[in-house]
């Protein structure tokens, strides 16, 4: 294994970029195209090229430092139009079939529009330039610009030049993505002086550029993931339905297109025969799985993307992701993967497993089938919940019996004193005597006492410090049961923190609120919980407790697919918290208002 070097530079931009690129090769396994670092889709100009059986189809977003070189697209005049298009596809911008002549197209769309938002690595305006970090300015609005390429013939190849000086440089900085039927042959990249792209009609995955730097991050059609987390162990597996045709017999022979009324059997059947391959130990005993969910997706420029819609699918291009779960009492030790499928043309499979530190990727082969991971995170405690229990002060009161019974000797004393004092007596030892007795009794005021209802009204009243306090920590402790799995220990939880009544209503209403639509329906795991606001006040039943307006955050995420997924949402609500078996439970919750703050996020980056 190499080492590389680096020295640390002056500016902070630097050293994130040797950071990235540290991490990048840091990754067991990683290549350096592993993830897209480039920026390209945030280019001036961006150029998407999508190929199909009988037309290609290219959408070009046109910034304004790059207007001069499509001058040729411009619509007006109108007289010279239909000239200047012809100069821009066999001059300017060409397509080559084959390696021929270039093709004439036919500009379907030529308008203003906002920018597509393509967010990089780093967010929306970072990129690394060798091992620097850039900023990216682009702008918002770019010419809009969608042409029809009409095909002959299926082409084996296709050649794509860009418009070039006349020193034959590449006029303008082009970010551009092909997809041949749907499936990406290339992350996002620059578009060189020329680039060759040959076609695999049989099946598109392998398509492929013959530039070495012009590729896909997913090299094979099957990857796994594998999540180690408190109390669940997942296993995902990602694969195509034409590769999971080498291992089991779908019924799809010679077929192209999948009917929306086969699709549930379908899924089905994969579940079951995913149930009982690449066996998973947990510390070191073998564990059976639940099949959590078996879902449809595709693979695309941001990789593994759930798709919900119920429509006919190619057999060569859909996925079929499939999530096995193994209940565990904690974080385990130690997590086997004994891995079983391979094929002709898969010898590699694509891996990643994410623990509570972070994703590492890594990759499976035929000579090394086994994917473990190895607990040595230096704070693995598991999650647990705290009943919060009433203090005893609260309902109440201590009779320091023992102090009583000496402050009463006390007092006999002094009455003696004062006796003797008004017969001219000495009273010294009298005084003294009760000096000591109340020394005594202020020693054992808070050792010897006895404890008896409070017989002056009830409890004594909550502060609203101690409010806002208490419902953090009931609504932590409530967020934190959703982390345990099924659905009977789940209410089990959450028992301890709320009243029967309010268990249903609570779990239904979490759920959908932390529900994550582009993970599948998974539901977010709340990690921080932050109560901005809480005023309370009496119950109106005099019962122990209090009734608190309260506005709170809670931070969740889910990792499906290799991808984290973020919810943040903020409530405002009425929550009635009362003292029930000697804990404090939430008996009453109206939410009042829901806001997701992570959507208002994205549409403010937007």
């Amino acid at each position: 294994m190499s080492m590389i070097c680096i020295s640390v530079p002056g500016s902070l931009i630097g050293w994130l970029a040797r950071l990235a690129l540290i991490l990048m090769c840091a990754t067991g396994g990683a290549r350096a195209d592993l993830i897209n670092l480039t920026g390209a889709e945030k280019s001036d100009t961006v150029a998407e090229f999508h190929v199909f059986n009988d037309r290609i189809k290219v959408i070009l977003e046109i910034g304004p430092n790059s207007v001069g070189v499509f001058a040729n697209l411009q619509p007006q005049p109108a007289a010279t139009r239909a000239e200047r298009f012809r100069r821009f596809f066999l001059e300017d911008f060409k397509l080559m079939p084959d390696g021929g002549a270039p093709i004439e197209g036919s500009v379907r769309v030529i308008e203003f529009r906002p920018r597509i938002n393509r967010a990089t690595l780093f967010g929306n305006s970072l990129a690394i330039r060798g091992s620097r970090l850039v900023k990216l300015t682009t702008s918002k609005r770019v010419v809009y610009v969608e042409i029809d390429y009409p095909l002959k013939k299926r082409p084996n190849s296709l050649t794509i030049e860009p418009p070039k000086t006349k020193a034959g440089v590449v006029a303008a900085t082009i970010g551009f993505i092909l997809y041949h039927r749907s499936v990406p042959v290339i992350d996002f990249r620059y578009l060189p002086g020329v680039a060759t792209v040959k076609f695999d009609w049989d099946d598109p995955w392998y398509s492929k550029f013959r530039h070495t730097n012009l590729r896909r991050h997913h090299k094979a059609g099957l990857f796994t993931y594998l999540y180690v987390e408190p109390f669940e162990v997942r296993h995902e597996v990602l694969v195509r339905l034409r590769d999971l045709q080498n291992w089991m017999k779908l019924g799809l022979d010679g077929r192209k297109r999948i009917g929306v009324e086969e699709q549930a059997a379908l899924k089905n059947k994969i579940g079951a025969f995913l149930l009982t391959r690449n066996p998973v130990r947990i510390d070191g005993v073998a564990v059976k799985p639940v099949i959590d969910r078996v879902q449809f997706m595709k693979v695309g420029q941001a990789g593994p993307q759930f798709d919900p819609k119920p429509v006919e699918r190619e057999v060569a291009t859909t996925f079929i992701g499939v999530i096995l779960a193994y209940p565990t009492r904690g974080l385990p030790k130690k997590v086997t993967v004994d891995w079983e499928l391979f094929a002709p043309r898969i010898d590699r499979v694509s891996a990643t497993v994410i623990d509570p530190a972070g994703p590492l990727r890594t990759r499976i082969d035929r000579d090394n089938r086994q994917l473990v991971w190895r607990n040595v995170l230096t704070n693995s405690a598991t999650p647990t919940i705290e009943p919060q229990k009433v203090p005893r002060s609260f309902t109440l009161i201590r009779l320091p019996w023992a102090s009583g019974v000496i402050v009463l000797f006390a007092l006999v004393l002094g009455a003696l004193a004062l006796r003797r004092f008004k017969r001219g007596r000495r009273t010294f030892y009298h005084l003294l005597g009760a000096g000591i007795a109340l020394s005594l009794a202020a020693a054992l005021i808070s050792n010897m006492y006895v404890e008896v209802g409070n017989p002056f009204g009830g409890a004594r009243k909550i502060t609203e410090p101690e409010a806002k306090r208490l419902l953090n920590a009931l609504l932590k402790n409530m967020y934190r049961a959703f982390e345990f799995r099924g659905e009977r220990a789940v209410y089990d939880k959450l028992a301890l923190t709320a009243s029967g009544d309010l268990l249903t209503e609570i779990y239904l209403q979490t759920r959908r609120a932390m529900e994550v639509k582009r993970a599948g329906g998974a539901v977010a795991r709340v990690k921080a919980v932050n109560v901005l606001s809480a005023k309370s006040g009496p119950l109106p039943s005099g019962n122990l407790g209090f009734r608190v307006r309260a506005a709170w955050r809670a931070a969740g995420s889910v990792n499906h697919w290799g991808h984290l997924h973020q919810r943040i949402n903020r409530y405002d609500a009425m929550v009635t918290v009362e003292a029930v078996d000697g804990s404090w439970k939430i008996t009453g919750l109206k939410i009042l208002s829901l806001t997701r703050m992570d959507r208002t996020r994205q549409a403010a980056r937007r």
